[in-house]
């Protein structure tokens, strides 16, 4: 379940980008809680030398990995285009 959700964050990178590294923790933080938010995910992103991290709770363990998959979407696209942004020169006048 969780590969077929994270699937999607590949067509964010190129085969050329820089070396990438992806951890995912699921589970229950503790055995004895039965109601409420019970499960939770975590999506640890690594790009070069910098750290994507988004962590979720939910009622649901696929609930939980789908928020935590928007939010490091999100921070993916922002990171993409501070690169972007950064590499671009300004051009003269």
């Amino acid at each position: 379940m969780v590969n077929n959700r994270l699937a999607g964050l590949g067509k964010f990178f190129k085969p050329g980008d820089e070396l990438i590294e992806l951890r995912v923790e699921v589970g229950r933080p503790s055995k004895h809680h039965r109601k409420g938010v019970v499960y939770y995910a975590e999506i640890n992103l690594k790009i070069g030398k910098n750290l994507l991290r988004a962590t979720e709770e939910h009622f649901e363990l696929e609930s939980a990995v789908v928020a935590a998959r928007e939010d490091i979407e999100s921070q993916v696209n922002k990171f993409k285009t501070k690169i972007k942004n950064s590499q671009r020169k300004p051009k003269r006048q």
